[in-house]
């Protein structure tokens, strides 16, 4: 990887720049975001829904601590983390930008794909769902292992180098990648509680929710609007981690220094 040909600027950032500097990311590169949120949609969404009328149509409205509550959130985690899988190569194109076709995204990373599936779906997914109680596990899973995905995609490293390289990286910050949770956490809850307010007063205009049940939002998995907007955010909160991925390795292994030196070399040479 050539620093020299990264497109963002390297500097410090506060993780409210993070935020507000993925947004702008997004907006920017809406279209390659879209194609990918779209394939993710068009392959997960019938499944969801089928469940959801499946179960709605023998139990009525399950509570939301019920066993389909647990199995949903199981299942948007599985689909969130392939859907992230295309997104942290999409990243890493963008940085150098360059927007490739969807086909090419993936084509590059087949032989990564069962790697990243074990580490980043299978054992992620048991840790979350399955081992809540185990606070170790968790947040190694959230925060020591936050830049799992592009360690493995884009570094392309595996076994001991990766979780060196992982813990290293994690080194003496921990407190604020814990921040950076809570804050893409806070962000959610309030990307889906806009979401489902807007999305609800408009059906309540046209008198739908009496008649299609499905078509209401809550701030719950039984909707599969909810859904809709989970992975929509899912695209937005892949962009912010990859800023706070790059900004750590700029900090720690001195980028921006590298980069403003290679500037300055370049300068004197065309002045000279």
């Amino acid at each position: 990887m050539d620093i020299r040909n990264i497109q963002y600027e390297l500097r410090d950032r506060s993780l409210s720049e993070i935020f507000d500097f993925g947004a702008l990311v997004v907006r920017e590169n809406l279209r390659p975001f879209l194609a990918m949120l779209g394939l993710a949609l068009l392959v997960f969404l019938p499944l969801n829904a089928w469940i959801l009328f499946s179960n709605h149509a023998s139990e009525g409205e399950p509570e939301w601590w019920s066993g389909l509550h647990l199995a949903l959130l199981g299942l948007v985690l599985i689909e969130d983390s392939i859907l992230n899988f295309a997104l942290v190569l999409l990243n890493g194109n963008l940085l150098f930008h360059h927007s490739p076709p969807l086909r090419e995204v993936l084509a590059g990373s087949r032989p990564l794909f069962w790697r990243y599936i074990w580490h980043q779906v299978a054992l992620r997914t048991f840790y979350l769902i399955l081992l809540p109680w185990a606070l170790v596990t968790v947040w190694r899973s959230l925060i020591v292992h936050l830049f799992k995905g592009e360690v493995l995609l884009l570094e392309k490293l595996k076994g001991s180098q990766a979780r060196e390289r992982l813990a290293a990286m994690n080194a003496g910050q921990s407190d604020r990648s814990m921040l950076f949770q809570l804050m893409a956490l806070l962000a959610l809850g309030a990307f889906v509680l806009v979401g489902a307010y807007a999305w609800n007063s408009l059906i309540e205009i046209f008198r739908l929710a009496d008649r299609f049940w499905w078509l209401e939002m809550d701030f719950s998995l039984r909707r599969p609007l909810t859904h809709v907007l989970i992975f929509a955010f899912s695209a937005y909160y892949s962009v912010v981690r990859f800023l706070y991925y790059i900004d750590t390795r700029s900090h720690r292994e001195g980028w921006d220094v590298e980069l403003a030196l290679t500037r300055g070399v370049r300068e004197t040479e065309e002045i000279v």
